[in-house]
């Protein structure tokens, strides 16, 4: 009897690929190459569906939609370049205004400044490596 069912499969980061069948939960196998992950994945869907058979056991019925979207961010790739000499100005214009006005962002380097302002900020703050866009 043949069976149809969707299969993912993702490329791993240290070569190969990993392949799984979401409607059988459990369902995981991976090969060296494309095929080698296909082939593998098949022959563990067919001991799967052997082992449920073997145990009168239901087959899960595939209830799974695929469908492609597009996500646009607001969010700008931000390489954040700060001077070495920043800390050192930084405890200069501390030390200097005790008492005074706080210290701003314009107290500093336009580049300082451009960084602040940029649509990035907000991440850079809480968590930098979500500052991106993809090219």
């Amino acid at each position: 009897m043949t069976y149809h069912y969707t299969v993912l499969l993702e490329r791993e980061s240290d070569g190969g690929y990993h392949a799984s069948c979401p409607a059988l939960p459990g369902c995981h196998s991976q090969g060296d190459t494309l095929d080698d992950a296909v082939a593998n994945i098949k022959e563990a869907i067919a001991l799967y569906i052997e082992s449920l058979a073997a145990h009168d056991e239901p087959l899960p019925v595939e209830d799974i939609l695929i469908k492609p979207v597009d996500v646009v961010t607001t969010r700008a790739r931000c390489p954040l370049s700060v001077p070495a000499s920043l800390p050192a100005l930084l405890k200069r214009s501390a030390s200097s205004s005790i008492g005074s006005a706080a210290v701003t962002p314009s107290t500093f380097a336009p580049p300082i400044n451009d960084a602040l302002s940029s649509p990035c900020m907000p991440a850079l703050t809480s968590n930098p490596k979500h500052c991106m866009r993809s090219s």
